[in-house]
């Protein structure tokens, strides 16, 4: 696998994450039919915001900015709520091919792409400024790299999910025609010399050699919007991939599981050379013509080099962890392996003894594959009432079964944020708080969940070059916590980590920023308090050994303290040199020895907005946050760095705000209380 220099640079601040935060936006459209066979009636369902009925089709869309998984969720939700609208004897026909020929849309999907934008300014401050390009150009670089290489790749995917073995659109009778592998993907001459006119080169010369404003005929349009009076990329929406009649969703999960890895292997790697870029799209054209007119059980012309990119994409998935990568390259290794395996060739085998693979489709004698069930009754159907009566909605946590719809967060579809404990589950889940403070616009850090070291061990060739905090996922403290400034070794992290699973039942392994780490204590939505935690340290006064310094502070020496001090080359019987700061470890957290010191006077008041705006967020009235700051005295522009949320705990510790180093607020409990008292 060779990276080119946007993987290099990736590669080099550290910044592979970000593959894991590509968001998308799913948008399906079906044909229904009556029980007669005949087309759906117009306005017989009922719409919404997520539901479209345009004459005898049905339109079905996500919310944007969904993770993969967030994304196979609502995808799985929208299909019941759809299920719920059809009356007795209508269904959906479940083909990318419409069943007769018509002139609404066409059944299939299309998948919208959005790069983090954080990736875009972190990479173009530290490396692509340089090359004097302006940030709105290198954007649309990077996602036309993306369109070239979706495009050059068409044939790979035609074979792994072509599924539309007839074009009954076109009036085509199954008896008279032989079957293909993919009529949806193979385009007519007309679409194909359009396609061939596009240059991918740069936005200029796309937009100038594109014969009209609709979609065009490649697996991959642009979504444009305007920023400073210049036409950008906004998404990428990707489209080609026919339905799985088999698969509960018609969307099957390994096919999002690819695309998914493509787009980070392809973000990272080699592009296609400027002066052969058209060349070589109409070459990968061609090809996909070719398999998507193969016969499904014939070997595909395309499946030695499939194989190898199949591999390729394998190893790129298990460098970067994609969790649900493997399941995937299984399914699709054997869809190569044996072409009577692939889409096609399977779904007209299991036409069996019907007249034909129409009439099967009409009877529903698909077998269908039916999805891992994720949430739990009483969510799905007060989500699925939602959706009916045209509210917004948001899974954030589906472990926990936490949702919001419209500005009301729910758990198990019936708890209010006003029922305390369901604020309790909130604030106690790192992750879950973070998804929400996130959502709000501030920076989190990224953080894997482990309950096991079976996981760990999967997860640590994503882990080896990070510098991280081990911790709880809740928001009690657990004693074993440690942070590591350096990537700790394997063993450090293995030890580390067994520590805090024997404390608690899953350990957070969270991503180390620079910075200084907070406290803020809100009262009434407003912050009073602000806290710097000291991590527990000596000084050294020239005449005291180093264990007569810890003794003489009361301070814990544990099996931490000692591997801390011993990665600092100090021993406990050296005479620590007067004003020399010695760190005992690198985390501030409870019970540690960490100490205070009131920070509120220095802080620049945009802070103070940002924070009551997180509190907020977190629908907190009474509590603290956990927050790092790099400079306090800097104004806040909501720009990378400058503020990270780490978690919130609704018990306050006011000894915390009371117990500090050199001056403490003595008026903070009057002024606590002057708030409390002043809101009842």
């Amino acid at each position: 696998m060779q990276v080119d220099a946007i993987g290099n640079q990736i590669q080099i601040d550290n910044l592979t994450d970000v593959l894991e935060n590509i968001t998308y936006q799913l948008t399906k459209n079906v044909e229904v039919l009556e029980a007669d066979g005949q087309w759906l009636k117009a306005d017989s369902l009922k719409e919404n915001q997520y539901l479209k009925q345009n004459r005898h089709s049905v339109s079905l869309t996500t919310n944007p900015n969904l993770n993969l998984a967030e994304l196979k969720s609502e995808l799985s939700l929208l299909t019941e709520t759809l299920s719920k609208q059809l009356t007795r004897g209508q269904k959906v026909f479940p083909f990318s091919q419409a069943s007769k020929k018509h002139h609404g849309r066409q059944p299939g999907y299309s998948l919208k792409v959005v790069l983090p934008e954080k990736l875009f300014k972190l990479l173009y401050t530290s490396k692509f400024k340089e090359t004097k390009i302006d940030y709105l150009s290198f954007r649309n670089q990077v996602y036309l790299k993306l369109a070239q290489q979706l495009v050059a790749k068409r044939a790979y995917m035609t074979y792994l999910f072509g599924a539309t073995p007839f074009a009954w659109q076109e009036g085509v009778s199954e008896e008279l025609s032989s079957p293909k592998r993919s009529v949806t993907n193979s385009l007519n001459q007309v679409e194909l010399k359009e396609a061939n006119a596009l240059d991918y080169l740069n936005l200029e010369s796309y937009l100038a050699s594109k014969s009209s404003a609709s979609l065009t005929s490649d697996n991959v349009n642009l979504n444009l919007i305007e920023i400073d009076g210049k036409q950008t990329i906004e998404a990428l929406l990707i489209t080609g991939l026919d339905f799985n009649p088999v698969s509960e969703t018609l969307i099957e999960g390994p096919a999002l599981e690819f695309l998914n890895v493509c787009l980070g292997y392809f973000l990272m790697t080699e592009g296609i050379g400027a002066g052969d870029l058209k060349a070589s799209l109409s070459q990968a054209r061609a090809l996909n013509q070719t398999v998507a007119s193969e016969n499904p059980f014939a070997p595909s012309v395309v499946a030695g080099e499939l194989r190898k990119f199949l591999e390729e994409l394998n190893h790129f998935a298990s460098a970067y962890y994609y969790p649900g990568w493997q399941p995937a390259y299984t399914k699709l290794r054997k869809r190569l392996a044996d072409p009577k395996a692939s889409l096609s060739a399977s779904l007209l085998r299991a036409q069996g003894e019907a007249d034909s693979l129409y009439s099967l489709a009409l009877s529903r004698g698909f077998k269908t594959e039916t999805s891992k069930q994720t949430l739990s009754y009483e969510l799905q159907t007060m989500l699925t009432a939602a959706i009916m009566t045209n509210h917004k909605f948001r899974i954030l946590n589906q472990e926990l079964g936490l949702v919001q719809i419209d500005e009301t967060i729910l758990q198990a579809g019936l708890k209010t944020k006003e029922n305390s404990a369901l604020l309790e589950t909130m604030w106690a889940n790192k992750q879950v708080s973070k998804q929400l403070v996130s959502a709000g616009g501030f920076e989190t850090l990224k953080a894997w969940q482990v309950k096991s070291l079976q996981e760990l061990e999967t997860l640590a060739p994503k882990l080896a070059d990070k510098a991280l905090a081990i911790k709880s996922v809740s928001d009690h403290a657990a004693k074993a916590s440690r942070l590591f400034r350096l990537p700790p070794s394997s063993r450090q992290l293995k030890a580390s980590v067994q520590a805090v699973l024997k404390e608690q039942k899953q350990a957070l392994l969270e991503q180390v920023a620079p910075g200084s780490t907070y406290r803020a204590l809100i009262i009434k939505g407003k912050l009073v308090s602000l806290v710097e935690r000291i991590p527990a340290n000596v000084v050294g006064n020239g005449r005291a050994s180093l264990k007569e310094l810890i003794a003489s502070k009361h301070l814990i020496l544990g099996p931490v303290e000692r591997e801390t001090l011993a990665s600092q080359g100090i021993g406990l019987n050296d005479v620590i040199a007067r004003g020399i700061q010695v760190l005992l470890r690198y985390d501030a957290t409870e019970n540690t020895g960490a100490s205070q010191v009131e920070s509120l006077a220095d802080l620049d008041e945009s802070y103070r907005t940002a924070i009551e705006k997180i509190a907020q967020i977190l629908g907190m009235s009474e509590g603290q946050i956990d927050l790092i700051i790099p400079n306090i005295y800097q104004a806040y522009q909501q720009e990378p760095g400058q503020l990270y949320f780490l978690g919130a705990h609704r018990q306050i510790n006011l000894a915390l705000h009371l117990q500090v180093l050199m001056a403490a607020n003595k008026d903070l409990p009057a002024t606590i209380l002057d708030k409390l008292l002043k809101a009842n």
